[in-house]
């Protein structure tokens, strides 16, 4: 029986050995992995919404009246009139300074040479005036080029990161539909084990009510036999 027991407890410490501790060691396993993804993903997450956030503040300070539903509905127009609209703004800045020199100019004197010179100078002005406004055309459509391809490039990364994010996640799902398994399948192993074992206390309490009871025939045997022995 002491033997039987023995045998009994070696065995369940090997089931809890092998089965538990490694069931222990998988979601270990997995919990880290999953707290590695969420941190690499809120790391990412930060990154995009800071690039996407310095996106917006370099589009509002090129335009700060710039539409997203207008620019949806009709980009290139809508590109061209706020375009124009601000080298318009930049043309009448200018403008004012040059008439406010010009009237000062006119009212010094009213000569025929002063005149001409005048004209001149406003012609110069404008001239200016002209090549002041195609430098801020061409600056706001190089800023325009710039964050339309930061628009793409970000949408292109964003793109892939939600691809390998959808991937993660099937792995994932996959390494947590295997973990179940292995805990159904040990949960039936340990259960199987414990049929077994309660089959061999069965049987080890069975050889042992037979043991006990050839001991006692045993026993009266020999004490019938121990009366006949003393009268011969």
């Amino acid at each position: 029986m002491k033997l039987s027991d023995a045998m009994v407890d070696d065995f369940r410490t090997f089931v809890s050995d092998v089965f538990e501790s490694r069931t222990e060691h998988i979601s270990d396993g997995l919990a880290k992995e999953q707290m590695a993804l969420c941190e690499k993903y809120a790391y990412l997450y930060d990154r995009t919404l800071n690039r996407a956030t310095l996106a917006m503040d370099f589009l509002r300070e090129a335009m700060p009246v710039f539409s997203w539903h207008k620019y949806q509905a009709d980009p290139d127009e809508y590109l061209k009139r706020t375009i124009m609209r601000r080298a318009a703004v930049v043309a009448a800045s200018s403008g004012d300074a040059a008439a406010a020199a010009e009237g000062d100019g006119r009212q010094a004197t009213r000569a025929p040479a002063s005149l001409t010179d005048d004209e001149i100078a406003e012609a110069a002005g404008r001239e200016d005036d002209d090549s002041a406004q195609q430098s801020v055309i061409k600056k706001l459509l190089y800023r325009i080029n710039w964050l339309r391809t930061e628009v793409g490039r970000v949408d292109c990364e964003g793109q892939r990161l939600y691809e390998q994010h959808s991937e993660l996640t099937v792995s994932l799902a996959d390494l947590n539909r295997r973990l179940s398994d292995d805990q159904c399948r040990s949960a039936g192993e340990i259960d199987r084990h414990k049929n077994e074992l309660t089959v061999l206390r069965q049987r080890s309490a069975d050889q042992t009510a037979i043991i006990d009871r050839l001991m006692e025939t045993i026993q009266l045997t020999m004490q019938d036999k121990q009366p006949s022995s003393a009268g011969c």
